[in-house]
């Protein structure tokens, strides 16, 4: 294994050694705890298509989870490191710029396919996740987008904003999104529970 991370020149390490990369990884873990309870009390918050929302809020627990340990495994720079290594291996290194564009437009394609189709899904109850899938798939396109390791991509997320780094700003609001749907549908059950 130590010979193939030599070979396309990546080691594990932590990906954000950095206050904002640690608070980043809480905040990852709080919204996976937080889509556990919406799951947990899905009966008294969902009255349609309960069998629909109860496992799009469990998908979101899992990929909260996993986000959460990538975040500090950096396992996207490994997919980076391993897709050059291909490119150089296969003598499209040449080709680079383009098949990032191309990969960028996929990006965003299947980004807006997977949010329609979510909406198509949840159809009956879409306004209750309407946060969350935003989120989610916001979340999913930066993410595959930056581990793309366009210069220009990597230029504009580094780029500060009143002392904020884009890259903070973008992913933390994906996350945001998502964990505020989960507030409000927590608020709902307990309207409901008040009036029972």
């Amino acid at each position: 294994m130590d010979v193939f991370f030599e070979a396309i020149g990546w080691y594990p390490k932590i990906g954000d050694p950095t206050f904002m990369g640690w608070l980043t990884v809480f905040f990852y873990f709080a919204t996976f705890i937080l889509s556990l309870k919406v799951v947990s009390v899905s009966e008294s918050i969902f009255t349609e298509q309960l069998k629909v929302q109860k496992q799009f809020w469990i998908i979101i627990s899992c990929l909260m989870f996993l986000l959460c340990i990538n975040k500090q495994l950096d396992l996207q720079s490994l997919l980076t490191a391993s897709g050059k290594y291909i490119l150089k291996e296969q003598g499209l290194y040449d080709y680079k710029r383009l098949l990032q564009v191309v990969f960028i437009a996929s990006i965003f394609l299947a980004g807006l396919i997977g949010f329609l189709f979510i909406i198509k899904k949840l159809y009956k109850v879409a306004k209750k996740e309407m946060l969350a899938i935003f989120g989610i798939v916001f979340l999913l396109m930066f993410i595959l987008i930056r581990a793309s390791s366009f210069h220009n991509m990597d230029s504009l997320i580094g780029y500060s904003l009143l002392g904020f780094k884009i890259n903070w700003i973008l992913e933390l609001s994906g996350i945001g999104l998502i964990f505020i749907n989960g507030i409000l549908l927590l608020r709902v059950k307990r309207n409901k529970s008040n009036f029972s």
